[in-house]
């Protein structure tokens, strides 16, 4: 029976069921008449009963390599990568355990991939947004804080203070945009690479 397919087993089975009882009805003292009388029908009845029984515990039997690998399918984890089924019974169960796990290793590649391709998208929009920090923004608040510093070379006393003040609080402003440009995404990424950037990352 370990060497049939599922197919051969199940028919083996049924065919044993049947011949069994034809064997018992035929060494059997019962007979039916025409027409049936009640205690013969109830023979049949009881008889076709155990047969029926018979048959399904022993096609349960024949199918149990089938709902063991339904079991372990159901255990598989998709967050733990790499786990695999050690799958036994006959070829076609073996079969439908390698297309699952075939079934895995490309959702697992799929997962990989999916989760590659949004980091990217992210790590391209951090980078944007740092370059636009860092350019356009920075530009133009360095550029407020040139007319500032010339508005205060030409201003009187009380009203240079305030204009110099303003300049400073530029100042710091600018100091904070180029700050979370760095943290947005750090030029030594850009010029030096992952590794090397987290090297000196760590070093710091």
């Amino acid at each position: 029976m370990g060497r049939l397919s599922l197919v051969w087993r199940i028919f083996a089975v049924n065919a044993a069921v049947f011949a069994l009882g034809a064997v018992v009805l035929a060494a059997s003292p019962a007979t039916v008449s025409f027409p049936i009388v009640l205690a013969e029908a109830l023979v049949l009845a009881l008889g076709l009963t155990a047969i029926l029984l018979v048959n399904l515990i022993l096609v349960r039997r024949s199918l149990a390599p089938l709902r063991r690998l339904m079991e372990l399918m159901r255990r598989v984890d998709l967050l733990r990568p790499g786990e695999r089924l050690a799958v036994a019974g006959p070829a076609e169960v073996q079969d439908l355990g390698a297309v699952f796990g075939e079934m895995l290793d490309r959702l697992e590649r799929e997962r990989r991939e999916s989760g590659r391709a949004t980091l990217a998208r992210v790590e391209d929009e951090r980078k944007r947004v740092a370059q636009e920090l860092h350019d356009e923004f920075g530009q133009s608040l360095t550029g407020v804080m040139l007319m500032l510093s010339r508005a205060a070379s030409h201003a009187p006393g009380e009203l240079r203070d305030e204009l110099l003040e303003a300049r400073e609080a530029t100042r710091a402003a600018l100091d904070d945009v180029r700050r979370i440009a760095r943290q947005l995404r750090p030029e030594a990424l850009d010029d030096l690479g992952l590794a090397p950037a987290l090297s000196a990352f760590l070093s710091s």
